[in-house]
């Protein structure tokens, strides 16, 4: 979630939870959004992790929006871009309309389309920024430009027709002829990435999670084993290269379950960040295109088996 949602915005993340089937979906959210979630993320976003004061604001953002808007002023203040954009709607919504420009031109200086769209829309309403219809017409245009959709279709800026004097709205047709619709592209690997994401984060936090509760038990053996009261206990029973044998069992074992943590958080993270990767992947639309068929996971003794199916 640190990694994904401040570029792609934390309800993002639930359309992926809600991507799969209810059950799993329930059980996902439970394991995501908790009481140690807002802990965690807090104390991060106090040792300036500004994605952390994203998520934080984004968690109590509906009841507490004052400390809410602390939190995304912070993280945008770290560089956050979702994080400036809610912090300009929240200004804008407590009609603090030049603050709230600000942080929507600056936005989308930083490749925001959303950004840019509310930016042009201040510009044509006056609010904030002196009132410009052409230059909020030039700004929606980048915003049509970078493929998003709602700055191909403004409702509200209108030029004047110069043959008969009527005024009309300017629609996506009064833009350059040379743009890219975004109705003619799509993200191709998005199932197979979101897929990629959930497993990652599975296998991140149950494997990191289970193999460090593992070592720490295994090293508490260890230590308890090779302390002198336990030395003295079996002195007169076992030989020297026995007892160092058997401690070193321990020893071993807490070792490999240590190596087994490092690897699921190497491994987790490596899927979490292709996953990501091929979300973002953006194609023209061909005839044919990779689907997502179904996505399984079966228990095991050793953890579970995740299965993935595809369409070509």
């Amino acid at each position: 979630m640190e990694i994904y949602s401040p570029y792609y915005g934390i309800e993002d993340v639930n359309d992926i939870i809600y991507s799969f089937e209810k059950t799993l979906a329930q059980h996902l959210y439970g394991l995501v959004y908790n009481d140690y979630l807002k802990k965690e993320m807090a104390e991060k976003c106090d040792k300036g992790n500004g994605s952390a004061c994203y998520i934080s604001a984004s968690l109590i953002k509906a009841d507490e929006p004052e400390k809410s808007l602390k939190f995304f002023e912070k993280s945008c203040e770290k560089g956050i871009v979702e994080a400036c954009l809610e912090t300009g709607k929240s200004l804008y919504e407590k009609k603090q309309y030049k603050e709230a420009a600000k942080h929507f031109y600056e936005t989308c200086g930083m490749n925001s389309k959303e950004g840019c769209q509310l930016a042009g829309y201040v510009t044509e309403r006056g609010e904030g920024v002196g009132q410009n219809a052409e230059i909020a017409k030039a700004i929606y245009k980048s915003a049509c430009d970078s493929g998003y959709e709602a700055g191909c279709k403004p409702t509200n800026i209108h030029q004047a027709d110069k043959s008969d004097s009527k005024q009309k709205n300017v629609t996506k047709s009064d833009f350059s002829k040379n743009e890219k619709s975004p109705e003619n592209t799509y993200r191709p690997y998005k199932a197979a990435g979101i897929s990629l994401i959930v497993v990652g984060a599975v296998v991140a936090a149950a494997g990191v999670a289970g193999f460090h509760v593992a070592y720490d038990k295994e090293l508490d053996k260890y230590k308890n084993f090779t302390s002198s009261s336990m030395a003295e206990n079996y002195a007169d029973t076992w030989t020297k290269e026995k007892y160092v044998s058997e401690a070193n069992k321990h020893r071993d074992k807490a070792n490999t379950f240590r190596a087994l943590e490092i690897t699921s958080g190497i491994v987790g993270g490596t899927l979490l960040i292709t996953g990501i990767a091929l979300t973002a992947v953006k194609k023209e639309k061909p005839e044919e295109k990779i689907s997502l068929t179904n996505i399984s996971f079966t228990p095991s003794n050793d953890g579970f088996y995740a299965s993935l199916g595809f369409e070509f």
